[in-house]
């Protein structure tokens, strides 16, 4: 309940602000500015306090899924086997620093980072979220139809990334298509993906759906 809340007050924030602030030359920091120009100091900064966990929440999971993945699928698998726990909470640790201090050289390198990190963010989203949907919500989804969603929402956001076609929209059997985000058509495509291939090969085991569902 706190989640829907907190998500309908930024969206109506958002509109608040869209109507207050018009001409943003980047619409993204429409909360932002609502803080700064249009609320009570006290109000603001509360916002900007919630504004800035987000954003740590979300930079602290990008944080710790690559140095677990980097620590359990290379150092331990290949360069130390035979590592302690107590050995692979000090690697993971140090991971963690190396990739915090690399992030944030990347942020001073150049102004255009936070439209990368969104558009990281994007592939992110199209990549993991029909899998996981699937995995909750369909019996029939396989591994061979998640992998294939997975493969066609990502190739999907990076083709609309390349062609530009969130910017400029495009023309399909002569009806012009607005412009979209790329998650939109990504996370479609990949759920279609996903259930025709799934659809088209051999359902999973039963024993596999067992920690989702009592049989």
């Amino acid at each position: 309940a706190g989640v829907v809340i907190l998500e309908t007050v930024i969206i109506a924030l958002a509109l608040i602000g869209s109507v207050l602030h018009p001409h943003l030359k980047n619409p993204g920091h429409v909360i932002v500015e609502v803080a700064f120009h249009s609320l009570p100091s006290v109000v603001g900064a509360l916002l900007v306090a919630t504004i800035v966990a987000i954003i740590v929440s979300t930079a602290d999971s990008y944080l710790l899924a690559p140095s677990s993945a980097l620590v359990r699928d290379v150092y331990q698998r290949f360069l130390s086997p035979n590592a302690t726990d107590r050995q692979l909470v000090l690697m993971s640790r140090l991971v963690v620093i190396l990739f915090g201090c690399l992030a944030i050289g990347l942020a001073f390198t150049s102004d255009r980072f936070f439209r990368i990190y969104l558009f990281a963010y994007t592939i992110y989203g199209v990549g993991i979220t029909p899998p996981l949907v699937a995995a909750f919500l369909w019996k029939r989804a396989n591994s061979i139809g998640a992998v294939s969603g997975i493969f066609a929402g990502v190739a999907t956001a990076l083709v609309w990334k390349i062609c530009n076609l969130n910017a400029s929209g495009w023309t399909l059997f002569g009806l012009s298509i607005p412009p979209l985000d790329a998650v939109i058509p990504a996370f479609f495509l990949a759920m279609f993906v996903l259930v025709i291939v799934s659809l088209l090969t051999p359902p999973p085991r039963k024993e596999s759906w067992a920690m989702f569902f009592d049989e």
